[in-house]
């Protein structure tokens, strides 16, 4: 499709989901995406699974873009990202494999300012708040959930991109790299995942650096009462 096409058409989202040994939790939240009855392209990105990863979201009817093995979430966000600009979209939304409550409202939103910036040739990245529980407010800074214009993706995959390091490397730098281009949701649209929940018993709940940092604070906190 002609350069000049893709700013005429019709907004086309496709949603890319970096997941590394997710069977337990991908297909909950492929069935949260759907259920906003949105009209998406859903690619999971097998990042060297050693588990069903990539049979649950083929089964759940995904796109699935397997990698050879582990190579950490910035390379396999990059992964997605081009296999998502063969779709030819307006709007491309990346969301993490442990997702709670995905709102319909928030997506729509998300994927609407992006096909916006793209069909007027902006670079713009949408970010939406994270729920967090542990520190009792969304947080967006290391958001998963972030929505990117096609100007945007074209402008990071010319980038230095693999430089990026690993755990929330990458949202550091999507953070620092768009931060003129940088549009953030507000609380009322934020999103929920497993990994900020308490919950015991639903899915195996591994530690993530964000919950290790929320408990550290907690714990400073309470020294200091």
């Amino acid at each position: 499709m002609k350069l000049f096409q893709l700013f005429k058409k019709k907004e086309k989202a496709v949603v890319v989901i970096p997941a590394y040994n997710e069977e337990e939790v991908i297909g909950r939240t492929i069935d949260l995406i759907k259920a906003t009855k949105l009209p998406l392209d859903i690619i999971v990105v097998n990042d060297g699974s050693t588990d069903r990863t990539a049979s649950v979201a083929k089964e759940k009817g995904c796109i699935v873009v397997n990698l050879p093995k582990n190579v950490g979430k910035a390379n396999a966000f990059l992964a997605g990202i081009k296999e998502a600009l063969k779709l030819n979209p307006t709007a491309v939304v990346t969301l993490d494999a442990d997702m709670v409550k995905v709102p319909k409202r928030s997506l729509k939103k998300m994927i609407a300012l992006v096909s916006k910036a793209t069909k007027r040739r902006k670079i713009l990245m949408v970010v939406a708040p994270v729920y967090e529980p542990q520190i009792s407010l969304p947080i967006y800074w290391i958001s998963g959930i972030r929505a990117f214009s096609v100007p945007a993706l074209y402008r990071l995959a010319s980038s230095k991109f693999k430089s990026v390091p690993k755990g929330y490397g990458l949202e550091r730098f999507l953070e620092e790299f768009f931060r003129k281009n940088r549009m953030i949701l507000n609380k009322r649209y934020a999103f929920e995942a497993m990994r900020a929940h308490r919950k015991k018993g639903a899915v195996r709940i591994q530690m993530s650096d964000g919950q290790v940092t929320a408990e550290r604070l907690r714990r400073r906190m309470k020294r200091l009462r």
